[in-house]
């Protein structure tokens, strides 16, 4: 389970004075994974508990893949790749994706601490906030901390 509620835009709405929307809800998730050698498919759904506003429509789908490889450039990064794939009823089901590729430094296994240093493309709707209803495509690069 997981809320979300953003306030991204609101500088924007406090000097543009538009029709203020608040978007929040909670949401019960469901995802499952394989995995083999390097590679994980992962796959499931999500289903909107309340919702502000309360025209949101509820379900959404959500897949996706990477890889992580064993090989290592310069002796200590790996290259790694995914997708991600998701489907909101809101949106009347078309795909946003999220395609993400670069490096990542440190110890493989998962006990070891991690940094990802990734490119990214984004096409689909802003996730969050007030402009969760507006297309929106993007490059950019990305340093991900993880344990």
């Amino acid at each position: 389970m997981y809320h979300q509620s953003s306030h991204l835009g609101d500088e924007y709405l406090i000097n543009e004075r538009p029709e203020r929307l608040n978007l929040s809800y909670e949401a019960v998730e469901a995802l499952g994974a394989l995995e083999w050698r390097y590679w994980r498919v992962y796959g499931g759904g999500s289903y909107l508990l309340t919702r502000d506003p309360s025209t949101l429509k509820r379900p959404a789908g959500q897949a996706g893949m990477d890889v992580t490889t064993q090989r290592t450039w310069w002796g200590f990064a790996r290259p790694v790749a995914g997708v991600d794939l998701k489907w909101l009823e809101q949106q009347n089901w078309s795909g946003n994706m999220s395609l993400k590729a670069g490096f990542q430094l440190g110890r493989m296994g998962r006990d070891g601490r991690r940094v990802r240093l990734l490119g990214e493309y984004y096409k689909g709707y802003s996730p969050y906030g007030q402009f969760f209803n507006t297309t929106m495509e993007y490059f950019g690069v990305g340093i991900y901390l993880g344990l």
